[in-house]
């Protein structure tokens, strides 16, 4: 007779009329009632079979049971799922080097840029960029563009995938406009190339014009401006004048343009005072923006200051429920943990990543044809000469390996199967290494991840 007990991964966080469960590896959150709460209490350290769980539960315990074995909230007696991370593991470690994961290409297109904000992310990340700096008046070609992007294509069709999506990044990659108006001409939405090809770009958005604004709307170019808050006086141009009223400007024009436009908003030491969720929300909801991401703060110091990580929590939370009252998405790799938990976003061995694609679905090319994870680690992959080499280096490995950490930190965490953790180009700056957790950041998630799943009602 087989015998379960309830997973050591079964996670509950108790409301005043309900129990939220979840699986601190798999998601498949529920809200069940606190007497159903208690009877999967009973269980604990203790084994039950199913013809013991159906006397205790005769209402409804066929579909109960079966609920809870494919939750994993129930498991076979002295069985592990972490053995499911491991094999899932294992597949990548074997099969990484053929592209399987691959479908994000980030096509650095400059370093420059015409601002000269005070909390650029460039500050917080690896030494590579101080490197890439050396190059920052050196835009990427049409060449080096068109080469990454037919090498990529090649690698997603041999692996039987149809989609490819590019993402134009910098400094400002406006600064090279004519290479992104030539990459859009010639693959267009990449029909003719036997894919489909979804592009966007992040931005400050001061350089758009209209003829940016009408072949970004030909092609559906998702247009991310970096924008933290409608009187922010830090986000100046590199002569020093303030540049709020030409962006808030052209915001409107892509919008009246029929652009998908979303902010991206930066809460980090310098940001936070000014930052005001309400007012960026209404702004948004008015300017038909379609979401704001919140991103938090590069600089791993900054969460070693108690009062700081207080008031970003608080601030996060506080606009994420005036965005839900508006029905108004506001997003961020926090929400993403979120999302996993509840279903909403599928877990990572179905998506690839968790919270950061650096880890196996993404590579970035530098101006030069140098490839990295992401515009912050700062190991290098190789060349374009032979991305496929660089799919099969130690690195790409590395950086894929570390979607799950064994620690003593990340194993048992709440949020285990959810939380890429701080960026890998921040751990590298400080500790020379992504083989570290930063335990400072590690509250600000959890404590986030908690306050929203007391605040979750499903809408169905």
């Amino acid at each position: 007779m087989e015998l379960f007990s309830l997973s050591n991964y079964l996670r509950s966080i108790k409301r005043e009329n309900d129990v939220v469960l979840y699986h601190s590896l798999f998601g498949n959150l529920s809200i069940v009632d606190h007497q159903q709460f208690d009877y999967l209490q009973s269980i604990d350290h203790k084994t039950v079979s199913y013809k013991k769980f159906m006397t205790d539960n005769p209402t409804g315990g066929k579909v109960l049971f079966h609920f809870y074995r494919e939750s994993f909230y129930l498991v076979p007696e002295g069985y592990d799922e972490f053995n499911i991370i491991k094999e899932d593991t294992n597949y990548r470690t074997v099969h990484l080097k053929s592209g399987y994961l691959f479908r994000q290409l980030q096509l650095i297109m400059s370093h420059a840029c015409n601002f000269r904000c005070s909390y650029c992310y460039e500050r917080d990340l690896s030494t590579k960029t101080g490197f890439s700096k050396a190059v920052a008046h050196t835009n990427m070609s049409f060449d080096i563009a068109r080469k990454s992007i037919a090498e990529s294509i090649s690698i997603i069709k041999e692996n039987d995938h149809s989609n490819l999506h590019i993402e134009f990044f910098g400094g400002e990659p406006l600064l090279n406009w004519n290479t992104i108006k030539e990459v859009l001409s010639y693959f267009e939405n990449g029909e003719a190339f036997g894919i489909i090809i979804n592009y966007s770009i992040t931005t400050n958005g001061s350089l758009i014009n209209q003829e940016i604004a009408a072949l970004f709307r030909k092609y559906d170019v998702t247009i991310t401006i970096s924008f933290d808050s409608l009187d922010n006086e830090q986000r100046v141009y590199a002569n020093g004048k303030p540049s709020n009223a030409d962006v808030i400007e052209n915001i409107r024009q892509l919008r009246n343009a029929g652009n998908y436009v979303t902010i991206n908003a930066t809460l980090s030491k310098e940001t936070l005072d000014s930052f005001d969720g309400v007012s960026l929300i209404d702004f948004a909801i008015d300017n038909n923006i379609q979401m704001i991401g919140l991103i938090l703060d590069l600089d791993i110091e900054a969460y070693n200051l108690p009062a700081y990580k207080k008031v970003i929590i608080d601030k996060i939370i506080d606009s994420y429920i005036y965005a839900q009252k508006k029905q108004f998405p506001v997003v961020g790799y926090w929400y993403q943990i979120f999302s996993q938990i509840t279903g909403e976003q599928d877990i990572a061995m179905l998506s690839g990543y968790k919270t950061c694609p650096a880890t196996g679905c993404k590579l970035s090319i530098e101006p030069d044809g140098r490839i990295f994870v992401c515009k912050g680690p700062g190991n290098c992959l190789g060349n374009l000469e032979n991305m496929r080499q660089a799919l099969a280096s130690v690195h790409y490995l590395n950086y894929t390996n570390s979607l799950y950490k064994e620690n003593d930190t990340c194993r048992g965490c709440d949020i285990e199967g959810f939380c890429s953790g701080v960026c890998m180009g921040s751990l590298e700056k400080k500790y020379g290494t992504i083989n570290m957790v930063e335990k400072s950041t590690c509250d600000v998630y959890k404590s986030l991840i908690r306050k929203l799943l007391m605040t979750y009602e499903r809408n169905n």
